[in-house]
């Protein structure tokens, strides 16, 4: 469970974070991952685990 407003707020945002998140068996690339946690933030997640995996699917197109 990572705090996603604390993600973006840390060093960490300015590095890659492919392979932070994992979706369905799937690892996250970079682009994917900041796609999701701003849309998640935008939509007041505040942790990665609130997050239902099928709205990452939609976000990302992949439904």
């Amino acid at each position: 469970m990572i705090n996603l407003i604390g993600l973006r707020n840390s060093r960490y945002w300015k590095r890659n974070l492919g392979g932070l998140f994992i979706v369905d068996e799937r690892q996250l690339t970079d682009e994917e991952a900041r796609k999701v946690v701003n849309h998640a933030i935008e939509h007041g997640y505040k942790y990665s685990s609130d997050i239902p995996d099928s709205e990452v699917a939609s976000v990302l197109g992949w439904t």
